[in-house]
C-alpha cells in the first residue's frame, strides 16, 4: 500500500490564472499528473511534514513580524504590493502562512484591498488589519509596516 503525502501547490490554469491549494499524492509526479488532469500546470509545490497538516487558526507573532518586514522592504524597493506579497509567500514561511499569502494575492487580483483581504481570512490580528487600512488610505503602507515591527 502506498503512503500519501500532503502537498501545498501552486499552478496555472488554461486561462493563465494562478491557482493554489493542497492535495494528497504518493509523490510529486502523481501530484503533477492529477493537476494536469484538471487542466493545471504545476509551477511550485512543497510537501508538508507530519505536524504541518493541522494548521493554526492565527498567525504566530514571529511570522507576523516577518510578514510585516518583508513586504515593507520590497515596497520600498519599488515593487508592487502584489509582487511583494508573491515573493514574501515563498520566503520560508510555514505552509499555512504561504497558502494564506497566496489567497491574499488572489483577492488583490480580484480587486479587493489588502485590508479587506486580511480581514476576510481571519488569520491576522484586528490591529494589523486596521494598520494596513490606514496605510492603504494614507499611501504610507510600507512605512507603517516597518514602524510597527
Amino acid at each position: 500500500m502506498a503512503s500519501y503525502n500532503l502537498y501545498l501547490w501552486q499552478g496555472v490554469d488554461h486561462k493563465d490564472q494562478l491557482q493554489h491549494g493542497y492535495q494528497t499524492a504518493a509523490c510529486v509526479l502523481q501530484l503533477e499528473l492529477d493537476l494536469a488532469a484538471n487542466g493545471l500546470d504545476l509551477s511550485w509545490q512543497k510537501r508538508l511534514g507530519y505536524g504541518q497538516q493541522h494548521w493554526p487558526r492565527k498567525i504566530s507573532t514571529r511570522d507576523l513580524i516577518r510578514w510585516q518586514q518583508q513586504p515593507a522592504a520590497l515596497l520600498n524597493a519599488g515593487l508592487t504590493l502584489l509582487d511583494s506579497l508573491k515573493l514574501t509567500a515563498r520566503q520560508g514561511f510555514k505552509p499555512r502562512v504561504q497558502l494564506v499569502l497566496l489567497k491574499l494575492c488572489e483577492q488583490l487580483l480580484a480587486g479587493q484591498t489588502l485590508a479587506a483581504s486580511l480581514q476576510a481570512c481571519c488569520f491576522f490580528p484586528c490591529g494589523m488589519v486596521e494598520l494596513v487600512a490606514i496605510g492603504e488610505t494614507s499611501g504610507q503602507l510600507s512605512s507603517l509596516l516597518q514602524q510597527s515591527c
